[in-house]
């Protein structure tokens, strides 16, 4: 299946599961459409960083990960036994936090919640013990994930960067690249795009509620690119 499609069956499917995008306004009310069709909450938090995020998980009692060198967040997203948190920048603008949520609930769509349906579906529903750290797969189980190309690793965000925040693994910079594709769809879809064709990248951004910054790529992205922006990234601010 081409990007584009994925991206388009992704939004398509959330929107379903929302109720519709009508219910939810322009600009899209996107947490409560998210605490409506997602197993995913919000969390918002001043001055985000990787040290906070680890804090927060350590006070919930959350499986503890850390990163080696402390830096700013604009967001990033923790997913475990078929839930996730996205941790938001509560202190950054109402445009920033809404592109922030549509960027980790992109995330959780493609890199979390399909990966795991996959398994299921290609190996049984006795692999949510496994994918839950239940039970160890057992040695058929890991073959049976290796034929089919499948990870039953528990899911690692793309947290990997360098000092100035720039992704550090090729990977990393892919997923990056998608969840910026489906962001944009899910808060400004390409069809409601085009009724504003007329107005300047930075009315088109302000009418989906979008900081200015995305305007440039409201007016020329593809579905079929790489990535139009890197939103998981150090603060410049």
């Amino acid at each position: 299946m081409s990007l584009g499609r994925r991206i388009d069956e992704t939004a398509r499917s959330f929107w379903e599961l929302a109720g519709g995008r009508s219910p939810y306004g322009r600009p899209v009310d996107l947490e409560r459409a998210v605490a409506t069709a997602l197993p995913l909450g919000v969390v918002k938090l001043p001055r985000l960083s990787t040290a906070r995020v680890t804090e927060a998980l350590a006070r919930i009692g959350t499986a503890q990960w850390s990163i080696a060198v402390d830096r700013p967040l604009r967001a990033c997203l923790v997913a475990d036994v078929g839930v996730g948190l996205a941790f938001l920048d509560g202190s950054d603008p109402e445009e920033e936090q809404r592109y922030s949520l549509a960027h980790e609930t992109a995330h959780f769509l493609l890199h979390y919640l399909q990966p795991r349906r996959r398994v299921v579906e290609a190996l049984g529903p006795n692999m949510k013990q496994v994918l839950d750290r239940v039970r160890p797969p057992t040695m058929a189980e890991r073959l049976s994930s290796a034929m089919s190309g499948l990870s039953l690793e528990p899911f690692r965000h793309a947290m990997a960067r360098d000092a100035a925040g720039v992704a550090t693994r090729v990977r990393t910079e892919s997923i990056e690249g998608e969840a910026d594709d489906l962001a944009l769809e899910l808060v400004a879809p390409e069809a409601e795009r085009l009724d504003f064709s007329h107005l300047s990248p930075d009315s088109l951004a302000s009418v989906f509620g979008l900081p200015t910054w995305t305007g440039k790529f409201l007016v020329s992205v593809s579905k079929e690119s790489d990535g139009v922006i890197s939103l998981f990234r150090k603060k410049s601010s």
